[in-house]
């Protein structure tokens, strides 16, 4: 009878075991599945403020929405506004998508909110602008801004943390130490908060790898 009772115990422990892996398996496979794989015909539309406008690049060509469609081939359409924030851009995305029909936006905004001691309402807006995009089943990354700090004339900038968390809590795919990175270089900056044409080119870049990175592009 022991015996019959062990059996069967080990069993059980065998069944929960199988059943524990194919979890694992099937929820790997959906999260390759809700990879969204661009095509030709696709647009990409990077949404933001003055560094996704371009400000202090020498034309319209520089920008690193425009570098990034020289890189990749794709259709990306520069929807920067300067001086934009998070809060107007929950009003905007709408007549944006609505316009344009994205497959894929770059959502890179929060600098003026920061500056503006907006910060508390700033992942409230950034979520609100995430969710839209994500119930229309367009793919959002996020692509952080710098933490304003006076700290950066002696050191470099780092990105603010409401990026990460708004990434997590919504589990959708952020591009890191991009703007930090290369407004912490005084070679690539036109002012004290933009960057250059030289700047914005090599956003470009690493917009690029990152994108293939995530399986999105080639």
């Amino acid at each position: 009878i022991k015996n019959m009772k062990i059996n069967k115990f080990l069993k059980k422990i065998g069944f929960h075991s199988l059943m524990i892996v194919a979890a694992f398996t099937l929820s790997a496979c959906s999260d390759h599945d809700d990879v969204i794989k661009l095509t030709n015909n696709s647009t990409i539309v990077a949404f933001g403020d003055s560094l996704t406008y371009g400000y202090g690049a020498l034309s319209s060509d520089d920008t690193y929405p425009s570098q990034l469609e020289k890189i990749t081939g794709y259709t990306v359409i520069n929807e920067g506004v300067n001086g934009d924030t998070a809060y107007a851009g929950v009003k905007r995305i709408r007549a944006v998508v609505q316009e344009h029909n994205p497959d894929l936006v770059i959502l890179s905004l929060g600098g003026n909110d920061m500056l503006r001691k907006q910060d508390k309402e700033l992942e409230e807006n950034l979520s609100k602008m995430v969710e839209y995009l994500l119930s229309r089943n367009i793919q959002v990354v996020l692509l952080a801004e710098p933490q304003p700090s006076i700290a950066f004339l002696v050191s470099s900038l780092s990105d603010a943390e409401v990026y990460q968390t708004v990434a997590r809590k919504h589990n959708i795919p952020l591009i890191e130490n991009v703007f930090s990175k290369y407004l912490s270089e005084y070679k690539y900056k036109s002012d004290t908060i933009h960057l250059n044409s030289d700047g914005y080119e090599l956003v470009a870049e690493d917009v690029a790898k990152e994108l293939k990175s995530f399986g999105f592009i080639d």
